[in-house]
Formats: C-alpha cells, structure tokens, sequence
C-alpha cells in the first residue's frame, strides 16, 4: 500500500527536519530547496489550505 504524503511544519526546526524523507511536506517560511517544500505562513488560513491539499497526517513541529 502505498504511503499519504504527510505535512511537516517547522521542517527548517531541529525536529522538524528530522522528521523529512520521502511523502513529506515540509511547510517553510523561508526556501532551504527541499524537494515538494511549500513557503509560508503558519498564521494564514489560505497557507494552511494549500498545504494540507492532498495529506494524509501532519507533524505540527513549529514553535517548538
């Protein structure tokens, strides 16, 4: 069976970038050139939206 995609915010974090390998989202508010990384705000509602298109499970790391 093959595996969702899951979103990881805070991916540039100490856990977060931890967490990244293959079917991850990393959610960044800056471009570090991660493969399929998505730039912006963690507060938008419309961030959010884009990035959680298509995810089956998220690893919320930012702010820790």
């Amino acid at each position: 069976m093959a595996q969702g995609v899951t979103l990881v915010t805070g991916a540039n974090g100490f856990i977060g970038r931890r967490l990244l390998g293959p079917n991850t989202r990393p959610l960044l508010r800056s471009s570090l050139g991660l493969s399929g990384e998505m730039i912006g705000d963690l507060t938008s509602p419309g961030t959010i939206k884009r990035a959680c298109e298509g995810v089956e499970q998220v690893f919320h790391c930012a702010g820790f």
